[in-house]
């Protein structure tokens, strides 16, 4: 069997203009299913995980103003199946407790000292009627 990943990424700084757009699709082209459009300023935005190992980021500017920009980062994991979720990376200045991807299992985060966290601090992996095992939401950040 051979192994397959799918792709976690993350925008670590996303300041753009708000007439500026990213938009990450689910493949290797425009026509793949959109994943996600975020424009204006964000901070640690998390994307869905991508249902194969490619994903097309799109960033279209309008207009002459400019903005600091983004920084995307990214992480091939291997595809799950039904019974088991990706694993689950730790969030920048934090960390992840709990290391079983399996149905029901949750997985918590904490944040170090001074750091506040931003999102969820757990998610649980549920089971898909006939698709892959998926978490419930998305790995939060520490700010």
């Amino acid at each position: 069997m051979s192994l397959f990943t799918v792709l976690f990424g993350q925008f670590v700084v996303f300041q753009t203009l708000p007439t500026d757009v990213v938009e990450i699709y689910d493949g290797p082209s425009t026509d793949s299913a959109l994943l996600s459009s975020i424009y204006g300023s964000h901070s640690g935005e998390t994307l869905p995980l991508s249902s194969g190992n490619k994903i097309t980021l799109k960033f279209t500017a309008n207009g002459t103003y400019t903005a600091k920009g983004f920084h995307f980062v990214y992480q091939a994991v291997p595809r799950t199946s039904a019974t088991q979720c990706s694993s689950v990376p730790e969030p920048r200045f934090g960390k992840r407790i709990g290391n079983d991807f399996g149905i029901g299992m949750v997985v918590l985060f904490e944040c170090n000292p001074g750091y506040t966290l931003h999102g969820s601090n757990g998610i649980r992996c549920e089971a898909v009627p006939n698709a892959l095992a998926q978490w419930n939401g998305t790995v939060p950040t520490c700010i």
